[in-house]
């Protein structure tokens, strides 16, 4: 016997956008090996998205700068993602907050600390910002 669907039209307004990347140009004058990071001409890829209608940059804001290992502390890693979002907002870019290695290391390393009835991890990061 065929099993019936459960599934009932949404009750409210989808409030995601969904991203896309509508095209990335390769900057062939410096092009690389197989194995390292792609050589992209940013200039062009975001002189494309103008002709796109509607269309918005956003940009993923995260540590990727910085190796995990070399951040010891929550402030180092919030002056990483600081550093990122400075040049996506001086360029007008929509911010994409990533994951960070380098939190999730400072995080794990971090003395727990109680405030009030929780004991958390990183706290500098949990009180002060």
């Amino acid at each position: 016997m065929a099993r019936r669907s459960t599934c009932h039209a949404p009750t409210r307004a989808f409030n995601r956008i969904a991203y896309s990347a509508a095209h990335v140009v390769a900057d062939p004058l410096r092009a690389g090996e197989l194995n390292a990071a792609p050589a992209i001409d940013w200039e062009r890829t975001v002189e494309g998205t103008r002709d796109i209608p509607d269309a918005a940059i956003a940009s993923s804001v995260g540590t990727d700068h910085v190796t995990a290992a070399s951040v010891s502390s929550c402030d180092q890693v919030i002056r990483a993602y600081a550093e990122q979002l400075e040049a996506v907002q001086r360029m007008g870019g929509r911010v994409i907050l990533m994951a960070s290695r380098a939190l999730a290391r400072v995080a794990r390393l971090a003395p727990r600390k109680t405030i009030g009835a929780s004991t958390v991890k990183c706290w500098p990061c949990a009180i002060s910002r």
